[in-house]
Parts: structure tokens; sequence; C-alpha cells
């Protein structure tokens, strides 16, 4: 009967589900926050390693303020 293929379908509907969605745990069990940076571009490679080198971490969102100022000595 038609009702015999529903077992099957919830098995792979719920593999492909944690499949999708599962990632986010996976990233905050392993790494400590739920996303990564995509590092497939060489501009994205730069900013990242910008981001890392500026504030200290590539995570957190800073602004101009997280940059130093340099200390200029004109005589």
């Amino acid at each position: 009967m038609w009702f015999e293929i529903l077992p099957s379908f919830m098995v792979i509907f719920g593999a492909m589900a944690v499949g999708m969605n599962g990632g986010h745990f996976v990233m905050q069990a392993f790494h400590g926050k739920p996303f990564h940076k995509s590092l497939k571009t060489n501009t994205e490679i730069y900013n990242y390693v910008r981001d890392e080198r500026l504030t200290g971490d590539a995570y957190k969102p800073q602004g101009l303020e997280a940059i130093k100022d340099e200390e200029t000595s004109c005589k």
C-alpha cells in the first residue's frame, strides 16, 4: 500500500534535515561559535587576517574605534 513508504520517507527526510541544519550545532560544539567565515577567495582571506590583526578576534564586529591611533612625532 502507499503508506508503507512513510517510514523510509521519514528516515530520509530526518537525515536530510539534520544534515542541513546540524552544522550550526556542530560549529558551536567544536569551535565555540555557531558560524565560520568563508575563506574561498583571496579578498576574504585578506579581510579575515586584517580583522584578526586589528581587533584580535576576526568574529567580533568592531568599527573604526578598534583601530589604534598611531603617534607621530614631527619636529
